[in-house]
């Protein structure tokens, strides 16, 4: 079976001659769609039974095609890949780094020859940590959920990718976000390597008049300290829309420095190479909305892996539902922050925000 899937106003994509692992997820999103309905209009209910229901898709796959999983399943007495409800996740074992250090294939949950891509994490506390992604994953699953309100660009947009390409996840993660969610157009810069010049970057914004810009907070000073050098007016010249800062930990006052600099919104976004896409701040910037779609997060005490309640501070531990090559499954990614019910304007009714209390803005791991 030809599975044809249309994640942007551009183009048809078609990938794959099987029925996709999660087929399912497929349909529910076909039929959101048919309903007149994007996800970030659901209730909080509605949030709950499409996460139960993702999760559950998410085990039943990584049950069948993973031995690590379904043997750690098991011994911490699950009897099969379903639960009932999403206060069972406690039954659920963890995922640690260590778990995964050095292991290019512990977690892989499809056949090698179906792997499209893989990013590395080099860390700082030692060991190579490996994400193995399908096309499916890079190019169907991953763009199914559309949070409109978060990122509301458009094909009108020119978006400027000033994060890393080598090794890791982050440029190409956007450039495929904005180019097969939103279709925008996207000019991929990278960050000041040898092919990739600052001035020349620049001069590829001001050209194309760039209106979104995704890079760190060091290296959007970077920019404007060469810019001034240059005589350049960036305001005037270039004109950016808007600013999404990730991979560094940024305070409020430098925020608000880059605001006057480039004249334009700074907004946070909050993934991992190993997880993706967790939070994105809203225009309101009074935290990162989970992305809900995409991941479920909680917040367990460190040492005795207590569950926590909304308010309450602890390590962050993500599970991915819409990934087919290699699933993260309540991982602990060892940074630490809270969740709190969503205390802005934003628009869904279900959506949970959180803030992290330590770490950075990253999309690295560690």
């Amino acid at each position: 079976m030809l599975i044809q899937r249309k994640p942007s106003r551009k183009i048809l994509l078609k990938v794959g001659d099987a029925a996709p692992a999660l087929q399912p997820l497929l349909d529910y999103y076909d039929e959101l769609e048919r309903s007149g309905l994007s996800f970030e209009m659901l209730s909080s209910q509605q949030i709950r039974e499409y996460q139960l229901h993702a999760l559950n898709v998410t085990l039943r796959h990584a049950w069948k095609h993973n031995d690590f999983y379904r043997h750690a399943f098991i011994q911490a007495g699950l009897s099969k890949p379903e639960i009932a409800d999403l206060g069972e996740m406690t039954r659920i074992p963890f995922l640690s780094k260590d778990d995964i250090r050095g292991e290019k294939s512990k977690l892989l949950c499809c056949d090698r020859r179906e792997v499209g891509q893989v990013h590395v994490n080099f860390g700082s506390t030692g060991g190579l940590i490996y994400t193995s992604f399908t096309l499916n994953d890079q190019y169907v699953y991953e763009l199914l959920p559309k949070y409109a309100q978060l990122f509301p660009e458009n094909e009108q947009d020119v978006v400027a990718v000033a994060l890393p390409y080598e090794f890791a996840l982050p440029g190409l993660g956007f450039q495929r976000l904005y180019q097969f969610a939103f279709g925008s157009m996207v000019l991929s810069l990278g960050k000041g390597s040898y092919m990739a010049p600052v001035d020349q970057s620049l001069e590829l914004m001001k050209e194309f008049r760039a209106s979104v810009m995704a890079t760190t907070p060091s290296y959007a000073v970077m920019l404007a300290e060469e810019a001034d050098k240059l005589g350049m007016d960036l305001r005037r010249e270039i004109g950016l829309k808007r600013i999404i800062l990730t991979g560094e930990g940024c305070s409020p006052t430098f925020r608000e420095r880059l605001e006057h600099i480039w004249g334009c919104e700074v907004s946070f976004f909050y993934g991992s190479s190993e997880c993706g896409v967790i939070g994105i701040e809203c225009s309101e910037h009074s935290g990162y909305h989970v992305a809900q779609g995409h991941v479920i997060v909680e917040i367990v005490e460190p040492n005795t892996s207590r569950l926590l309640d909304d308010g309450e501070v602890g390590e962050i531990v993500v599970t991915t539902l819409l990934r087919e090559g290699m699933p993260m499954i309540r991982y602990r990614s060892g940074e630490i922050g809270y969740l709190q019910q969503a205390r802005c304007n934003w628009k869904s009714a279900g959506n949970h925000s959180f803030k992290r209390t330590s770490g950075e803005p990253d999309y690295t791991g560690s």
